[in-house]
């Protein structure tokens, strides 16, 4: 197992995940009012991601080949660094989690929410 494969992992990933998703909609919701378009439809994105890497760790199953888990894992993979080049989250909902996958330092940080 690699180390990205470790990073990426059901039981580091999925709970931080499954947080965001969680938070995400309310937040968006309350700070409509206050995102520029461009923002709001970032964030809509990034939920949008959140969601669909929550399902990829749902459909798991022991049963899964190494295959199907290789495949998963690209899927997350990817989705993961569509997330990055949309920047980071919003701090109030990632700020607090000291191990997010989202608060990774060596991810460069492009986009500045003021």
């Amino acid at each position: 197992e690699t180390m990205m494969q470790s990073l990426l992992s059901k039981e580091l990933l999925y709970p931080a995940l499954r947080d965001l998703n969680d938070k995400y909609p309310d937040w968006l919701a309350d700070n409509r009012e206050k995102l520029s378009r461009q923002d709001y439809d970032k964030f809509n994105r990034q939920l949008e991601l959140t969601r669909q890497m929550c399902q990829e760790f749902e459909n798991e199953t022991t049963a899964d080949t190494e295959a199907v888990k290789k495949s998963r894992f690209d899927r997350i993979l990817n989705l993961m660094q569509q997330m990055q080049e949309l920047g980071h989250p919003p701090k109030a909902l990632v700020g607090d989690v000291p191990n997010s996958p989202f608060a990774n330092p060596q991810i460069p940080e492009n986009c500045v929410i003021s």
